[in-house]
């Protein structure tokens, strides 16, 4: 009896704190996924890169330019010197800075078809990428409506498991009247009462089985 109170007592602390959780629709729950899914993060990310590359210009269609440029320095000393005209001077750490740049333009005007197919290499890349994004919001709101939903079912089989408790705790009560005023004996008050506890501990049960479907769903939902 005392073991009995005790589970009693836990999966009335379990139902109250489901029941106080506030309740989350099957939109949120897809909003929510949608929105933080790694998953879903990196395929668009990709998506934006193979974007940014199914250019024209990455295929080789337009010409290039170039720009080189260089520079250094000199440090030069002049001592004792002397001029055509006969001046002497002297000089220390004089510094010579020399520059150069060019620029060039390349264009390949035909290379064999080659850009033609670098270019229709990107543009796949590009549909393989979004192909990839649609794959994984899909395979997302696949997993949460299908976590969601069992959540759903269990919790109504827990509705039906309360019932059926409430049934047994009455019939449970009755046998024990009955026994105690002579009209049925101890085997079906035992009876009844082993009734009554197989049902406290398939509440437990299926509690626990909505927990857990519980931390899957947050677990899609990333939090």
């Amino acid at each position: 009896m005392k073991r009995l109170l005790l589970i009693n007592i836990f999966s009335w602390f379990l139902i109250q704190g489901l029941s106080a959780q506030p309740l989350l629709t099957l939109e949120e729950a897809i909003d929510i996924a949608l929105d933080k899914s790694f998953g879903i993060r990196i395929s668009k990310n990709q998506l934006e890169v193979a974007t940014n590359n199914a250019t024209k210009g990455n295929a080789g269609y337009w010409p290039t330019i170039d720009l080189n440029a260089g520079g250094g320095f000199n440090w030069n000393t002049f001592s004792n010197q002397k001029l055509s005209a006969g001046t002497d001077f002297n000089l220390k750490n004089q510094t010579t800075v020399l520059a150069n740049s060019n620029v060039a333009l390349n264009w390949v005007i035909f290379d064999g078809k080659r850009m033609f197919a670098t270019y229709e290499r990107l543009q796949e890349l590009q549909s393989m990428g979004e192909l990839q994004v649609k794959s994984a919001v899909e395979k997302t709101v696949y997993d949460v409506s299908l976590s969601y939903f069992n959540i759903v079912s269990l919790q109504l089989q827990l509705e039906a498991i309360e019932k059926n408790i409430e049934i047994s705790a009455e019939r449970l009560k009755l046998e024990k009247a009955r026994f105690e005023v002579g009209k049925s004996n101890q085997l079906a008050a035992k009876q009844a009462q082993l009734d009554y506890n197989a049902m406290s501990s398939q509440r437990t049960t299926q509690i626990n089985l909505i927990n857990v479907e519980k931390v899957i769903l947050n677990q899609l939902l990333t939090r």
